[in-house]
């Protein structure tokens, strides 16, 4: 079961900032640019996350449509999916909490390490990094992620022979 959080605030930055300690001490994960909410933090941890809450003013609340992400990503893979928005969360986290910036922990260093995990090549990155310089200009992360998503589902399709160009 998981429970959520909705921060209400004008520093979205400066809010998590301030949290991020805290944060940083529980299991979740953030989203900063859903349209029905400033900051959204979920977590299976319903005391860790009504301690967070406390400290922004707001209250932790059963998440009633968590069955639609189980659905959507696969009942399978939900808990892994889960556990990478935390992962991602924790590096951002750690990101604006220390200083000393990394050469390695990069976006693409990532999306790298995600790729090579799920068995592409590295020629068969080279199109998704093409598209990303593309999504980068127009100034879309999001666009970028589909962008790649879109380019890898064809790759796969193609190489078992389920789609023709």
């Amino acid at each position: 079961m998981e429970y959520e959080i909705n921060i209400s605030t004008s520093d979205k930055l400066g809010t998590i900032k301030k949290l991020a300690p805290e944060l940083l001490k529980g299991k979740c994960y953030i989203f900063f640019d859903e349209p029905w909410s400033e900051i959204m933090i979920r977590s299976d941890d319903y005391e860790f996350l009504s301690g967070i809450a406390d400290m922004a003013d707001c209250r932790a609340v059963k998440r009633y449509d968590e069955r639609s992400d189980i659905d959507g990503f696969g009942e399978q893979y939900w808990d892994d999916v889960k556990l990478l928005f935390e992962t991602a969360t924790r590096i951002g986290l750690k990101r604006l909490v220390y200083k000393k910036r990394h050469k390695l922990l990069t976006a693409d260093k990532l999306v790298h390490c995600i790729l090579n995990n799920l068995g592409y090549t590295r020629s068969e990155e080279q199109s998704a990094y093409l598209l990303w310089g593309q999504s980068i200009a127009w100034g879309s992360w999001a666009q970028y992620v589909k962008n790649v998503l879109l380019i890898l589902k064809k790759q796969y399709k193609q190489k078992r022979g389920l789609y023709k160009l």
